[in-house]
């Protein structure tokens, strides 16, 4: 079933969350980043919809960071 994917990515403005096109405001950190990603996704979760979280890292590869109803919540961060 495909749901939401919800994308942690660095820009000039500094950490961030794309979700369907929408950009969020900029976090200090990507574990700020992250950290809030993996939130929205879990009430995804819990409103019935699938989510995950795909994370950028520093050699700019997105990779997955979590999937809501696979890793457990909160995540160890």
């Amino acid at each position: 079933m495909e749901g939401y994917q919800y994308f942690v990515m660095w820009d000039a403005d500094g950490w961030k969350i794309q979700c369907e096109g929408e950009n969020s405001e900029g976090y200090q950190t990507r574990k700020e980043a992250l950290r809030r990603a993996v939130d929205l996704a879990h009430l995804d979760e819990r409103n019935g919809r699938h989510a995950k979280v795909i994370v950028q890292g520093k050699d700019s590869v997105f990779r997955p960071g979590w999937t809501a109803g696979r890793d457990p919540y909160p995540p160890r961060l």
